[in-house]
């Protein structure tokens, strides 16, 4: 289950018309302390930065589901934001957001694949990333849009 971050005040997703942004998280599952906290490339791997990407994908469609009431109404990903907290000489970012990305286009093949964007993070957290979303879904089929 999705829980936003202890003292956030944006919303996990804000849809408007048919595309959903859905809010960064940090991979944290069912409140649980993270698995790995640090640097990328330095305290955390990239495996173990891959996974916790992974974990960022699971959260999203927590609040993709909570958001539209169904996973079904994604017609596609339009895009994966990502951001790496990495050890100085890191320069392997997009491999850490390939845990969400592959996640996505496994689950809904062509339609989960995107545009991405990774960076570096501008955190002093010990979080080591920070993934966000946006996707393209359909109206209930009572809607006017």
């Amino acid at each position: 289950m999705f829980n936003r971050e202890p003292g956030t005040k944006d919303a996990a997703a804000d849809a408007r018309r048919h595309l959903l942004f859905v809010g960064g998280n940090v991979g944290r599952l069912n409140a649980e302390p993270l698995a790995y906290t640090g640097k990328v490339g330095g305290d955390v791997t990239l495996e173990q930065a891959y996974e916790m990407a992974r974990r960022c994908a699971l959260n999203h469609l927590a609040a993709i589901k909570a958001a539209l009431g169904d996973l079904d109404r994604v017609e596609r990903v339009v895009k994966v934001t990502g951001y790496v907290n990495a050890a100085p000489g890191f320069n392997e970012m997009p491999k850490v957001i390939n845990g969400e990305s592959d996640l996505l286009v496994e689950l809904w093949g062509e339609q989960g694949r995107h545009a991405r964007a990774a960076g570096l993070s501008p955190t002093d957290l010990s979080v080591a990333w920070s993934l966000g979303a946006s996707q393209h879904f359909l109206p209930h089929a009572d809607s006017q849009d």
